[in-house]
């Protein structure tokens, strides 16, 4: 290996370059030629930054939209004048899983219909049922 730039005086350097070589070989055949670049850490650290701004915007969309369920958690929590900490911590969520659960569509219908959406959106997001059907009793205009 005279020509590798990580070949040292020792066998052990020697195998440890040849090991860098073939792991470097195998992710740039996997991924591409900019896979070992700062380049790509860079484009992949923006993507993740533009998706939680994504998320933080739809969240906040939710919050205003009659139509999705953030409206009313959101007219109950300002009644009660929480935090969104707060409010996720009563309803046994974080602040992300309130987020997601706020964009969901807004249950319509009758009284025990709404019930059993309710029901199944605890269930999914694993909120406290009883908790999320007093929050929709109580904040749904």
């Amino acid at each position: 290996m005279p020509n590798n730039p990580h070949a040292g005086g020792d066998a052990f350097d020697a195998a440890m370059a040849a090991d860098l070589d073939a792991f470097d070989a195998e992710l740039i055949a996997r991924e591409g030629p900019d896979a070992l670049t700062s380049d790509r850490a860079l484009r992949l650290s923006e993507f993740r930054k533009m998706q939680a701004i994504e998320r933080e915007v739809a969240a906040h969309q939710a919050d205003h939209d009659f139509d999705r369920v953030g409206y009313v958690l959101a007219a109950f929590r300002k009644q009660r004048d929480w935090s969104h900490w707060q409010f996720a911590a009563w309803l046994g969520l974080s602040v992300f899983h309130v987020k997601r659960l706020s964009q969901e569509t807004r249950p319509t219908g009758d009284p025990e219909e709404v019930r059993l959406i309710l029901a199944l959106l605890a269930r999914r997001y694993r909120a406290d049922a009883e908790r999320l059907r007093e929050a929709f009793g109580i904040g749904d205009p």
